[in-house]
């Protein structure tokens, strides 16, 4: 029977479509202090839960981590995900269809509609779905279980769930695998990566230039009346030297990822680096040894 005092968050998922998890039977722990959290199979794909709340509020307020949990799993297995986070109360049902069981008819169910919900504890749980055949990748389980735990246990979990271009740059992370074509991955990556760039100013010496070019500009637009076309011609021109006062994307992805790699050496990472001319031979290299 349900237990009205504890509550369970479930958190389903599913990953992109070449990729799974292998060894997932029955129900799989994942170490999280104070709290009954598994990893298992569903016929939709997998789904996290989550035991051990005293109420619905508290479950809720566990969807950060969830989430921070298989963001962790995808970025160290490539695995991409997707998820809702909108959570729902679950709604029991009654079955009342004749082409099921008999021992089924009558009986009450929370029914899995592929969005996190909060249950009480010992909620029975059904699910009635069919899916066409696929190939797949699988993520070895050991990884998947400390992926998920290193998320779900992660400090900022909150913080990081509720900043808005880290959640955009994982969200689109996670598109780029559902991608059909190279090209469009390729793109949805780098469209991540400029969500994550932070925004800088060019140097000073380029804004004072802008500032001297602004000011030729103003000067030759007041010789035009407001209204003609040569006078919103030097607005348009006017508004795209103020955007210039940036830093272009290019160079804002260059700086993050060299800061990123100087931070990965201090923490003792093994970050490989060679000019751009000397890849083909480091990839003829690498083919010859293999």
């Amino acid at each position: 029977m349900p237990d009205e005092s504890s509550y369970r968050l479930r958190f389903p998922f599913s990953l992109q479509p070449e990729y799974q998890i292998a060894d997932v039977t029955g129900s799989v722990a994942i170490p999280v202090p104070e709290l009954s959290a598994t990893l298992a199979a569903t016929p939709g794909g997998y789904a996290i839960s989550v035991e051990g709340f005293p109420s619905q509020a508290s479950a809720q307020s566990f969807v950060p981590n969830a989430w921070l949990g298989l963001a962790t799993f995808m970025l160290d297995t490539k695995a991409a995900f997707s998820a809702s986070t909108e959570v729902r109360a679950g709604t029991p049902v009654t079955v009342n269809n004749p082409q099921l069981g008999s021992h089924l008819q009558g009986e009450r169910f929370f029914v899995d509609e592929g969005e996190p919900y909060v249950v009480p504890t010992g909620a029975a749980l059904t699910w009635m779905q069919g899916f066409p055949p696929s190939f797949s990748t699988t993520a070895s389980l050991q990884r998947a279980i400390a992926a998920l735990s290193r998320g779900m246990t992660h400090p900022r979990a909150e913080p990081l769930f509720g900043n808005p271009r880290f959640r955009t740059a994982v969200d689109l992370f996670a598109a780029a695998g559902f991608e059909a074509s190279g090209p469009a991955r390729l793109l949805t990556y780098s469209m991540a990566m400029e969500v994550l760039a932070p925004p800088v100013q060019k140097r000073p010496v380029a804004l004072a230039l802008i500032e001297r070019w602004r000011a030729d500009l103003i000067a030759a637009k007041n010789g035009h009346t407001p209204e003609s076309p040569e006078a919103q011609a030097f607005d348009s021109l006017e508004r795209e030297l103020l955007v210039r006062r940036g830093a272009s994307i290019r160079w804002r992805i260059r700086q993050f990822v060299q800061a990123t790699l100087v931070a990965g050496v201090k923490l003792g990472r093994k970050v490989l680096r060679f000019p751009a001319s000397a890849l083909p031979r480091y990839l003829a290299a690498r083919r010859k040894s293999s």
